[in-house]
């Protein structure tokens, strides 16, 4: 029985360590655009010295304008350990810190 949980920690810890495991709980954060794919918007982006995933799941409100370089936008998703899984993007209404 021992034997059995030891495995299962380790097998967690191993989980854990390759970014992989329990889902971490939605999270929001603003930040200004530093990078972004040079083609439509799917791929890795910098916000807020930030490395973002946005794919074909993550959903556009781009109201407040086109996201830019200098651009300020709000990013929401989910952790995953080296870079934030982007479910929604948004450019904010006041346009502030749109610059380039």
């Amino acid at each position: 029985m021992q034997a059995r949980w030891a495995v299962a920690v380790l097998a967690l810890a191993w989980l854990l360590a390759a970014g992989v495991g329990l889902a971490s709980p939605d999270r929001e954060f603003l930040g200004v655009v530093e990078a972004r794919p040079a083609k439509g918007y799917y791929g890795d982006w910098i916000i807020g010295g930030k490395k973002v995933k946005v794919s074909p799941g993550t959903e556009f409100d781009f109201r407040g304008g086109e996201p830019r370089l200098g651009t300020v936008v709000k990013v929401e998703g989910r952790w995953s350990g080296e870079f934030f899984l982007a479910r929604e993007l948004k450019t904010r209404k006041d346009g502030g810190g749109r610059g380039r």
